[in-house]
């Protein structure tokens, strides 16, 4: 199924809402990571807020990538598809924004 402009496209419409929504929750675990009040970072938030992180900036490549692909070949290449997979991975950290789309594209 060959897909001419970004408008059209189903997957990125969706990887960028991934990107969005998995950019907001990471931003707000980075907030709730530190206590103001007492001026101390909890650990725990902020391991979670590197592993949302970490997915996050995979979602943004994966997106720039399906941009790219539809773009310029009309459709999503089989290697950019391939790299969804590895958002499979953010399953463990509890993002399901990121896992659906994996399975998008």
């Amino acid at each position: 199924m060959i897909k001419t402009n970004l408008k059209t496209s189903e997957e990125y419409g969706k990887a960028v809402f991934a990107l969005v929504v998995s950019l907001a929750l990471s931003l707000l675990l980075l907030l709730n990571s530190y206590n103001f009040t007492a001026q101390a970072v909890n650990s725990y938030i902020f391991a979670a807020f590197l592993a949302y992180a970490l997915f996050t900036i995979i979602q943004a490549a994966i997106t720039l990538l399906i941009r790219r692909d539809i773009l310029l070949y009309g459709e999503i290449r089989n290697l950019t598809r391939a790299l969804g997979f590895i958002q499979l991975a953010s399953i463990v950290t509890g993002n399901l924004f990121t896992v659906t789309s994996a399975f998008i594209s």
